[in-house]
């Protein structure tokens, strides 16, 4: 069972490198404008009543530059919830307030 972290629980951690799980290696931890970004999207989330996986999926194939979204999975759990994400289409006025955030060509 895995333990869903929040930007919260990430933030206090007073160091530049922690360990990635998937490539079992030290990565850089983001800088305090990632955390802001991704405190913003969690209250974008949930002011539209929607998870981060569905912004994630929902919003990158709303974008017009976008032709598809691959995402992974390894159980069939997150199969199924990538295929629920995708459901979700953002509103003019959603993708407006999503691109305020994170704006297109920009990462993370």
């Amino acid at each position: 069972m895995t333990t869903q972290r929040t930007t919260a629980d990430l933030r206090h951690l007073d160091k530049r490198y922690v360990w990635h799980p998937f490539t079992h290696m030290q990565q850089w931890l983001a800088d305090a404008r990632t955390f802001d970004v991704l405190e913003a999207l969690e209250r974008y989330a949930e002011e539209r009543g929607v998870s981060l996986l569905e912004v994630a999926i929902g919003g990158l194939a709303a974008q017009p530059a976008v032709a598809s979204v691959i995402a992974g999975a390894r159980r069939p759990d997150q199969i199924a919830g990538n295929a629920r994400a995708a459901r979700w289409v953002p509103s003019e006025d959603d993708l407006r307030a999503l691109n305020e955030i994170v704006p297109p060509g920009r990462s993370v």
